[in-house]
This record gives structure tokens, sequence and C-alpha cells, in this order.
């Protein structure tokens, strides 16, 4: 299972989801556009994504984000 097809899958009363550790690219703008369609077409209440790591996220991730009007925090750590 790919990130871009998690969203059929998440809870449709689950608001919050916090990534604690993506260190390398899984996730392309285009998978997190689908995965919140998919949050969407389920009927699903996500309102806050966060993700933490060492992976850097550009502002289109942001704008993605804006545009579901879902809440986007990014944590990035520097390698050791």
């Amino acid at each position: 299972m790919s990130f871009r097809n998690l969203g059929n899958f998440i809870p449709k009363n689950l608001q919050k989801i916090i990534f604690k550790e993506i260190n390398a690219y899984i996730l392309s703008g285009k998978a997190l556009k689908c995965f919140f369609e998919d949050c969407r077409n389920n009927n699903g209440n996500l309102k806050y994504l966060e993700i933490k790591g060492k992976f850097i996220f550009g502002q289109h991730y942001f704008d993605i984000a804006k545009e579901f009007d879902i809440e986007l925090k990014i944590q990035t750590f520097k390698s050791p």
C-alpha cells in the first residue's frame, strides 16, 4: 500500500495524524493530494497533519493542505 491510497483507510472521525519519522522521500505532492481527496471522498474529518523528520517539504505541500482546509505542520530535524 502506498501513502497515496492510505486516505481510503483513515477512520471518518480521525481529525489529527502525526507521522514521527519521515526521513526519505516517500510523499510527493501528488500523493498528498490523492490522500486528502480520498479522506474527503470517504467523509473523513481530518483537520491536522503533522510530519516530523529529516526530509524537507516545499511550499506546494502547504498549498495542497490549504486547498483541503487541513492544517499542515512540518518539523524538520537536521541529520547528525
